[in-house]
């Protein structure tokens, strides 16, 4: 099927704010009292805040604290992007341009937040939403990722068929939400998801940074 559609996962496959989601989410925990290990958190971002507290703690403390821990963990986000400045996965604008030249629709979806997203790109080199057709975040539907809601919703906004479509992601759960929305997919590796991680759970194709792909996107082209 030719590929009309190409939609991309924010963070740790646009921008580079995955450490700074997981330190977030450290200081938030530690406030509350709760101990969880730095590399169990690092390796549930990409979740939504409502899947990632009770993966890590449990529906008993997500019950009592978990609206409490993603205020905090949002707060603590934003204030860090204050004080730093992303940088962009690289590849990333020369992906954007490519993918305009040729034609194709784009969507960044997510599970974060909007206030998140413009905390994130008021940091980052550019603001990328105006690189982009649509945007569809956290709070656009009712569920985040692993469920399909946000490609979902992108898909029905630019009317595209699912397996007309791409999502680029970094995460298990970017590939899971691709997986039941019937969108093929491509794994962005990092330290936490290997090539190994992204193939076992059926990715077609990974790649370490977005420059292969920007360069040669017609090799994905058609399928």
């Amino acid at each position: 099927m030719s590929l009309r559609a190409l939609l991309l996962d924010l963070d740790g496959t646009l921008v580079d704010t995955n450490a700074t989601h997981t330190d977030a989410w450290m200081d938030a925990f530690q406030a509350r009292g709760y101990r969880p290990a730095r590399e169990a958190v690092a390796s549930a971002i990409g979740m939504g805040g409502d899947k990632l507290v009770p993966h890590l703690l449990g529906a008993e403390a997500d019950a009592e604290d978990g609206d409490a821990l993603r205020e905090m963990q949002g707060e603590q986000f934003r204030a860090r992007a204050r004080a730093t400045r992303f940088a962009f996965i690289e590849g990333a604008e020369a992906l954007l341009a490519a993918a305009r030249t040729r034609g194709l629709q784009t969507a960044i979806c997510t599970s974060g937040s909007q206030a998140n997203l413009d905390a994130l790109f008021t940091s980052a080199p550019a603001d990328l939403r105006e690189r982009v057709d649509l945007v569809t975040t956290a709070d656009d539907v009712d569920g985040s990722k692993p469920d399909p809601d946000v490609l979902h919703a992108a898909l029905r906004q630019l009317d595209v068929e699912p397996g007309a479509s791409l999502l680029l992601g970094d995460t298990l759960y970017d590939l899971e939400a691709a997986r039941r929305a019937g969108v093929p997919f491509i794994g962005v590796t990092t330290w936490v998801w290997t090539t190994a991680d992204f193939e076992a759970r059926g990715a077609r194709q990974t790649i370490e940074d977005l420059t292969p792909l920007a360069a040669d996107l017609d090799a994905v082209g058609d399928y």
